[in-house]
């Protein structure tokens, strides 16, 4: 099988079992995920880190977040442009607010 094929059938098959975690298992992956980063030598010497923003079904992200704003650290999350498939960083310094 060649790379492309195997990294499409990788992909499906990861969000396929991302699809089937529910709210409460992505919450609690992400404070397990975030209590094991912070601890991270590389974590704690970062200035800037970047980190995607959780979608639904993701596994959250706000922690680690919320956590780098307060040790002084930029936050900066990916971008990818449609049209050419690039991705670049982008800092921010808060959550945008919901429309709800």
């Amino acid at each position: 099988m060649n790379t492309w094929a195997e990294k499409q059938r990788l992909r499906k098959e990861m969000l396929a079992r991302r699809a089937e975690l529910t709210a409460r298992e992505c919450h609690q992956a992400g404070e397990q995920i975030c209590v094991q980063v912070l601890t991270l030598p590389a974590w704690q010497q970062a200035q800037s880190v970047g980190i995607y923003l959780a979608l639904t079904g993701e596994v959250e992200t706000e922690g680690l977040i919320t956590s780098a704003w307060a040790q002084g650290k930029t936050v900066a999350a990916p971008v990818v442009k449609m049209g050419d498939h690039s991705m670049a960083f982008y800092a921010f310094d808060h959550f945008p607010a919901s429309s709800g």
